[in-house]
C-alpha cells in the first residue's frame, strides 16, 4: 500500500468504542459479517450474515458491500459497486459500526502549527482549541471582523475541525481555509512523539437542564467566573441539551476517559429529539439544530463552541452539567 496507509491501522468501531484493530496493509481479501467462518466476526444485528470485503488492490484499500440488507457507506455515501478508500474517509457498516485509518505516527499538538498562506511567521499550536479573530484572547489576530471569527479544535483522536458562523466542517492537515478572507492552512513539523497529548480546556459554564419545567423544558447556562445567566427554552434545542448533559453526566460517573466521555452518535441524538420517526429527518436536521442553538447561545454572550462535533457524534465541553 501507500506511504498513507503502510503505517496505519484499521479501527473497527461500534458505538463510538473501539472493538477491533487490525494493520494494513490488508495481506488477503477481509471478509466482513456475523457468519463465524468470516475473517471480522461482528455480532451487531444491523450486521448482515455476510455484509462486506476489504481487500488491497494497485496499493490501495477497497470495499465491497456483498449484499448486505442494511448497506456499506464510505463518508455517508452507499457503496453500490467496488469503491477505494481514502486514508481520511470513513467506513460505515449498517447504522452502528465504522471502520478508520488510524495512523500509526499521530500527530503531537506540538508539532502542529498554523500559518496564513503566502505571509510569513507561524503560530504553534499550544491546545486542543484555537482561535481566529479580534477577541484579545485570540490565538491568530485579525485586524478587523468578528471577535471569534473561527475555532479550530484538535480531537485526541487526529481529527481537526474548524467552526464559524457559517457552520463546521473537518480540516486535514495542509489543507487551506479562509476565515475574515485570509486563506490559512495547518501544518505539521518533523514528527517527535507518536501519541497526541490534547490539553484539557473546558469552558467556565454550569449548564442545568429541566425537561418538566413549570413553564416547559428549559435549559440555564451560568457564567462561573461572572454569574451572567442565559436561559434556553426552545423545545428541540432543550431536548439536545438534556440529551448531551445526561450522556456527560454518565460518563463521568463511570470515569470514562475525558477524550471519551460526552460522545453522543448523531443517530441517538435524533432519536431522542424525534422519536421513532428521526430516521425522517436527514443529517442535515440536526446540523442545523446545533447551528442555530450555537447561535442563540452567542446572542446570550456565551462561547457557543462548548459544544463539539465530530464525524457523526456531538458533545458538550463544559465543567458541571445539572440534569434534572
Amino acid at each position: 500500500m501507500d506511504s498513507k496507509t503502510a503505517t496505519a491501522v484499521l479501527h473497527v468501531m461500534q458505538d463510538g468504542m473501539v472493538i477491533h484493530t487490525f494493520p494494513t496493509p490488508i495481506s488477503e481479501p477481509l471478509l466482513i459479517g456475523r457468519a463465524p467462518g468470516n475473517g471480522l466476526v461482528l455480532t451487531s444485528e444491523h450486521i448482515s450474515w455476510h455484509h462486506a470485503m476489504l481487500w488491497v488492490e494497485g496499493a490501495r484499500l477497497w470495499i465491497k458491500d456483498i449484499g448486505s440488507s442494511n448497506g456499506t457507506f464510505i463518508d455517508d455515501k452507499r457503496v453500490l459497486k467496488p469503491s477505494p478508500v481514502e486514508p481520511s474517509s470513513t467506513i460505515r457498516l449498517g447504522t452502528d459500526v465504522t471502520i478508520r485509518f488510524q495512523d500509526n505516527k499521530r500527530v503531537a499538538l506540538h508539532d502542529l502549527f498554523i500559518e496564513e498562506v503566502d505571509k510569513p511567521g507561524v503560530t504553534p499550536i499550544a491546545s486542543n482549541r484555537l482561535y481566529i479573530g479580534t477577541a484579545e484572547d485570540s490565538d491568530v489576530m485579525l485586524d478587523s471582523g468578528p471577535e471569534r471569527a473561527a475555532t479550530l479544535q484538535i480531537h485526541s483522536d487526529g481529527e481537526i475541525w474548524i467552526g464559524t458562523s457559517d457552520g463546521e466542517h473537518a480540516l486535514e492537515i495542509g489543507e487551506h481555509f479562509e476565515v475574515a478572507g485570509r486563506q490559512f492552512r495547518i501544518c505539521q513539523k518533523v514528527q517527535r512523539t507518536p501519541t497526541m497529548l490534547a490539553m484539557d480546556m473546558r469552558y467556565p459554564y454550569h449548564l442545568s437542564v429541566n425537561l418538566q419545567g413549570a413553564i416547559g423544558p428549559r435549559a440555564q447556562l451560568r457564567d462561573l467566573k461572572t454569574g451572567k445567566v442565559f436561559e434556553i427554552q426552545s423545545n428541540n434545542r432543550v431536548v439536545l441539551l438534556y440529551i448531551l448533559a445526561r450522556r456527560l453526566a454518565e460518563d463521568r460517573e463511570s470515569t470514562q476517559s475525558k477524550d471519551a466521555e460526552g460522545w453522543c452518535k448523531d443517530e441517538e441524538v435524533s432519536s431522542g429529539i424525534w422519536g421513532r420517526n428521526w430516521q425522517e429527518h436527514s443529517a442535515g436536521h440536526l446540523h442545523v439544530l446545533v447551528h442555530r442553538l450555537r447561535n442563540q447561545i452567542k446572542t446570550g454572550g456565551f462561547d457557543p463552541w462548548f459544544i463539539e462535533k465530530k464525524r457523526r457524534h456531538v458533545r458538550l465541553c463544559l465543567p458541571e452539567v445539572e440534569v434534572l
